[in-house]
Parts: structure tokens; C-alpha cells; sequence
């Protein structure tokens, strides 16, 4: 299941986008550049904070009954 190419690619995909937002070097010498040239309408979703974007996948957690055994497992390690 792990060595699947969807997952792979998923995860590269999650991975780049995490990176995007955070800015890391080196490249947080040109993200300013694209979001002073890009238009209001497509900057609204850059204002979505870091906790809120992190904080999504738990919401979903809630929905899903599977899913609520591997977030009771995740709140055991996390320590909120």
C-alpha cells in the first residue's frame, strides 16, 4: 500500500505545498516577488494561517469512524 505511485505522488504534492507556504530557503527570496504579482481573488487563500491549515486534516478525523481510532492514537502522542 505504501509503495504505491499515487501516494507517492500525493505526498510530494503535500510536501511542495507545506514548502510553498512556509517559504523556506532559499526560497524566501523570491516568494514575495509572486505574491506582489499575483491578482487579490487568488491571494485570499494565502491568508489562511500555518495552525489552520495543520488543523484540517483532525476535522476530518471526525467525520470518518475509522479515522477516529487513529485520532485518538495521534492525540496520545501529540499532548495538546
Amino acid at each position: 500500500m505504501y509503495n504505491s505511485p499515487g501516494i507517492s505522488i500525493a505526498l510530494i504534492s503535500i510536501t511542495v505545498g507545506i514548502g510553498f507556504k512556509l517559504s523556506p530557503a532559499p526560497f524566501h527570496q523570491w516568494t514575495p516577488d509572486v505574491y506582489e504579482g499575483v491578482r487579490f481573488v487568488r491571494q485570499i487563500p494565502t491568508s489562511i494561517s500555518i495552525s489552520e491549515m495543520f488543523g484540517y486534516p483532525f476535522h476530518l478525523f471526525l467525520y470518518f469512524p475509522m479515522n477516529r481510532i487513529l485520532l485518538t492514537i495521534a492525540t496520545k502522542f501529540l499532548k495538546f
